[in-house]
């Protein structure tokens, strides 16, 4: 299932990426693939996204990885209420992740913030 996950997060991500490349003008700074980290319990999260980096000599070179909550899991084979929010849910929380690793193709600094930007790039990738 990790493998089924990261596939499509970074086949959405490829296609946004090449799009955004165009409302900007120019490509971005970094071409990279998200890592799935697999699905991990949390109270105060759906998703969440590490972005790290190593330095090679002045090159930065970026590692994003992407994680879901567990209770995703649980939703997805009815063991818990509520499970027709399963995939709109599910959608929405893998929109907003791609999203802040799209911004930070641009803007690294930013990629943490929930802002405008991050909020249409949310919508449009749902």
């Amino acid at each position: 299932m990790d493998s089924f996950f990261e596939q499509f997060i970074n086949g959405v991500y490829q296609e946004a990426q090449q799009t955004l490349s165009y409302f900007f003008g120019y490509p971005p700074y970094r071409c990279t693939i998200i890592k799935f980290g697999g699905f991990c319990y949390s109270h105060n999260w759906y998703g969440k996204t590490d972005l790290t980096y190593d330095k090679v000599g002045n090159l930065k070179i970026y590692t994003k990885t992407i994680y879901l909550n567990s209770l995703f899991l649980t939703k997805q084979f009815g063991i818990t209420d509520n499970s027709e929010y399963y995939l709109p849910n599910l959608a929405n929380t893998i929109a907003h992740e791609i999203a802040h690793c799209l911004i930070a193709d641009y803007e690294p600094q930013q990629a943490s913030e929930h802002d405008l930007t991050h909020a249409i790039i949310t919508a449009v990738l749902e």
